[in-house]
């Protein structure tokens, strides 16, 4: 471990081998490792975002779907109910 200063060094430094650079290359293997990270993380909120639009897609039509069967459903209730009533009105009747 060595230590480094931060003092402003002499116009006419030269920077030994042992000397890290300023911009050392474990930042820039790190910025380009968190990109990686953020970009395969951004593709997967993506693909998730398209599975829950496609669920609500079809959640939205199953509902609709569902809501014109229970509309046949009661009228076919009501023809039911009404045939029925004609037929006890008709032979209450003796028609």
């Amino acid at each position: 471990m060595t230590a480094r200063s931060n003092a402003v060094r002499p116009v006419d430094h030269q920077p030994n081998s042992n000397e890290a650079p300023p911009m050392s290359a474990t930042y820039v293997i790190d910025f380009f490792e968190a990109q990686h990270r953020l970009l395969t993380e951004s593709e997967k909120i993506a693909q998730e975002r398209e599975m829950d639009r496609q669920i609500q897609e079809s959640a939205i039509r199953r509902k609709r779907s569902v809501r014109l069967f229970d509309a046949l459903e009661e009228a076919f209730y009501w023809l039911l109910s009404a045939a029925a009533l004609v037929y006890l009105a008709l032979s209450i009747l003796g028609l």
